[in-house]
């Protein structure tokens, strides 16, 4: 949740993107899913979209950061 969080506020300052249907699910495996305008992947490599891939992989890098950082 946190992930698609990030995503949908970096999808939104991205106006080359406006109107894309991009999110991050989780799947009933506990593992990520990719849904971009329709379409599923099991891995960010998997998207053909060089310009959301990227947009991916920055919300991702973003949470990370976030996960490494102390809470206090």
């Amino acid at each position: 949740d946190q992930i698609e969080e990030l995503l949908q506020k970096r999808l939104q300052a991205e106006p080359t993107l406006a109107g894309r249907s991009i999110h991050v699910l989780a799947a009933p495996d506990g593992s990520a899913l990719i849904e971009v305008d329709g379409s599923l992947y099991t891995g960010v490599g998997e998207v053909p979209d060089d310009a959301v891939r990227n947009l991916i992989r920055a919300a991702i890098q973003e949470w990370e950061a976030q996960q490494s950082r102390p809470n206090w």
